[in-house]
């Protein structure tokens, strides 16, 4: 690709050593107006030489865009090529005198290495923080899905989350034949409170695999993976101990429990079913 500079300058005439810094380094020469440089919307080219004799109000304007320069005049103008400099915050300055071709010749072919590695580095940045942002919105959506599905008293999922899971068993269930069961538990709670105390003592008993939910005052649903009825069973009867103990140490008030569960390990059934189940059973309990 054919480098190039920029000459930034209300003037067509090229200073004598930039125009032999660009046979040198084989690059093309382009006059660029500053409103032409301002409008543009793309990165800014390998080189872009700032003619220091533009006038301050170009040179703030300039200041503004996302490109990068070096500074270009005579060396009796070096107060002003400071002031330029500083006020463009640009890489250095190019004393454009006859004998100084050289010294922007190195500066320049120094600017287009460089500016090859900041474009590549800029773009893998880029797509960095591309990547970064859309793993933040995923992060995101995720944190807001779970705290729409968690029960703000208890901390235990709710009845969406409820019957999410009871979905992804029964799609285990059809594709490996594996086997899960739901308990279900009334406890008589009339106050939060009691609640509250009753999910601590629930989320202390049960498995990591299992998932507790709250439907409402005194109204609790464990979901069993890998739990068969006999299973089940055994988890209700444990479950009545482990309150039994709760109660005994004082870190649980006196309730009544109602306990029923249902367990399926063969057949096409429905979320709605498996509920219907449920209810059915502990209306028998």
């Amino acid at each position: 690709m054919t480098s190039s500079i920029d000459w930034i300058s209300q003037n067509d005439a090229l200073p004598a050593a930039l125009a032999e810094a660009a046979r040198e380094l084989a690059a093309e020469v382009t006059v660029v107006r500053p409103a032409e440089l301002l409008a543009r919307r793309e990165a800014g080219p390998s080189v872009a030489v700032v003619d220091a004799a533009l006038e301050d109000s170009l040179i703030d304007r300039l200041a503004s865009t996302d490109a990068t320069f070096l500074v270009a005049g005579h060396d009796a103008e070096l107060p002003r090529l400071v002031q330029v400099l500083n006020r463009l915050n640009a890489e250095g300055i190019l004393l454009a005198g006859d004998a100084s071709a050289p010294d922007i010749v190195g500066r320049c072919s120094l600017r287009m290495r460089d500016h090859g590695r900041t474009a590549t580095a800029k773009r893998e940045l880029d797509a960095t923080v591309a990547r970064l942002r859309s793993q933040l919105a995923a992060v995101e959506a995720s944190s807001v899905s779970v705290r729409a599905s968690i029960d703000g008293a208890t901390g235990l999922w709710d009845t969406v989350h409820l019957v999410e899971r009871v979905e992804d068993e029964l799609n285990r269930l059809g594709r490996y034949g594996t086997a899960f069961g739901v308990l279900a538990v009334i406890t008589g709670s009339a106050s939060l409170g009691q609640d509250v105390a009753f999910a601590q003592v629930l989320m202390d008993f049960v498995r990591r695999v299992d998932v507790c939910t709250r439907r409402g005052l005194g109204d609790f649903v464990v979901v069993c993976p890998n739990t068969d009825e006999p299973g089940m069973r055994r988890f209700a009867e444990r479950l009545r101990e482990a309150v039994d103990v709760a109660v005994q140490q004082g870190t649980l008030a006196q309730v009544e429990l109602r306990i029923a569960v249902v367990a399926y390990g063969s057949g096409a059934v429905r979320s709605d079913t498996v509920l219907g189940d449920l209810a059915a059973a502990m209306a028998a309990a």
